[in-house]
């Protein structure tokens, strides 16, 4: 699975800052740059409820 890096876009307006990485998910701490103002985005990792 490809992951976001910071600096780069998500969805145009969400600007990644940071990227934190669990067993079973991904977070994005992103500057969302229309409302200016921080936002995290949290994803599940491919393959997460395969270990349970």
């Amino acid at each position: 699975m490809d992951f976001f890096s910071p600096g780069e876009h998500i969805e145009s307006s969400y600007l990644v800052q940071d990227v934190r990485k669990s067993r079973t998910s991904v977070l994005y701490l992103c500057h969302d740059e229309i409302f200016d103002r921080p936002v995290a985005i949290k994803t599940p990792r491919c393959g997460a409820a395969d270990q349970r």
